[in-house]
Formats: structure tokens, sequence, C-alpha cells
């Protein structure tokens, strides 16, 4: 396969890993639900605030990521298909740049991965991976798959992907950067403004560790002690 459109292939599988690792997969617990953890989460009251600020990044980035694996593929067929693309395209200047490069490889594999993490965990916990913190009726402590490596791996695939997307989408090679967009200093600042958005997110989820751990070690008890002793790492096996 063309470099190219391997990279192309890859965009795409990064759209489709950030939409659903960022995206809750069901409803909200209730109030009540939500309450069982002692003290209220730092992010509780800010929860719809946050929530659209994820979602307006998650559909920026796979907007961006789209567009930039559209404008390789106009590269790659007959001209009048090609200009059916490039003219409903508002930046156009520096295309033939786009290119594969190895901080698009890493980050794209940091934010497949991540996005991939993060869908196993979803699976693995079902009705019980919520957003907000919270203990449901019937709930029930998993320890299998993902949770069987660490304690808490979503938080790892969150980190993984809010590193990998930058790095995939706004360095050198890029559309973002190819096009001119980087030249702009509102698309500058608006881009700077969302990584470092989501980055004080994920930093604000990490703190979650602890008290996740204090809340189940009280709720299960032996069962959760039992767990932790078999899966010693909150995030990273055999470093933390």
């Amino acid at each position: 396969m063309h470099a190219s459109l391997a990279k192309a292939a890859l965009l795409v599988a990064d759209t489709v890993c950030i939409h659903y690792g960022l995206s809750p997969p069901g409803p909200p617990p209730s109030p009540t639900e939500q309450q069982r953890f002692f003290k209220p989460d730092a992010l509780a009251g800010t929860y719809w605030l946050h929530s659209t600020c994820v979602c307006a990044w998650r559909v920026a980035a796979g907007t961006l990521a789209i567009v930039e694996a559209a404008t390789i593929l106009a590269r790659h067929i007959p001209p009048r298909y090609a200009s059916a693309i490039l003219t409903n395209l508002p930046f156009t200047k520096g295309v033939l740049n786009l290119r594969m490069t190895s901080t698009f490889l890493a980050g794209s594999a940091l934010a497949i991965a991540g996005g991939l993490i993060r869908i196993c965990c979803h699976h693995a916990l079902g009705k019980f991976f919520t957003w907000q913190l919270s203990v449901q009726d019937g709930h029930k402590l998993v320890t299998a798959g993902p949770y069987a490596i660490v304690r808490h791996p979503s938080y790892v695939g969150w980190a993984l992907i809010t590193l990998g997307m930058p790095l995939a989408l706004f360095t050198p090679g890029s559309y973002f950067v190819e096009s001119g967009l980087a030249g702009s200093r509102l698309y500058r600042s608006v881009a700077g403004a969302a990584v470092l958005y989501m980055a004080f997110l994920t930093m604000r989820l990490l703190r979650r560790v602890p008290k996740e751990d204090e809340v189940l070690s009280t709720h299960f008890g032996d069962q959760w002690r039992a767990w932790a002793k078999t899966t010693p790492y909150k995030l990273v096996p055999f470093i933390y």
C-alpha cells in the first residue's frame, strides 16, 4: 500500500477510535447513585460543560482527520472526481505536502491504542461504565479483561488519546500544518487551547484514582482487596 494511502487509513481509524473512546457509552447514573461516593467529585458540578467541550474536541479532531484522509484520497483518484473533493475544501494550499511521518505514526498508534482500551473497558463494565463517579444499584466489581491488568485502564486509554491526537493532527506533514491553518493565529490558538484543555482534564481525571479505590474498597470489602492483591497496579503495569 502506498504510504499516503496507509496514512489515510490510519486517519480513519483514529477518527473511529476517538469517537468511541471519548463518547459516554450509556446514560448517566442517578443522583442517588452518584451520592454514594462520599464526597462530590471535583468534575461533577461542571459535568455538562466538560462533556460539551469533549464533544466539540471529538468532532473537530474527527473532522480534521477525515478532511486530511479525503485530501489524500483525492490524489489517487481520477482528476474529475478529485476536483469534486478539493473544490469543497476551504484550504488546499500545500496539500501535496501531506505525508506520513514518524511523529504521525507515533501519535496515531497512541490514539488508536487508547481508543481500543476505552472500548474494551466499555464492554467489560457494561452499564457500570459511566463518566460520573457512582456506585449503582446491583453494582458488580469487574476484574476481567483490561481490569485484570491494571485497576483503572480507562484513564490510561483517555491519556493515550489525549497525547496521540495532537501528534497525529497538528505536526508537520498534517493537513493542519501544510494547508496553512497553522499559520492563522486564530486556528493556532484554538488548537492550542483544545490541547491544553484536554491535558488539564486528563490530569483531573487521574486524580480520581485514589478516590475510586477508596470507595470501591469500602463498598466491596474483601472482594476488592483480593482484586487489588492480584492486580496491584493502578495505571501502568510494574510502574504505578
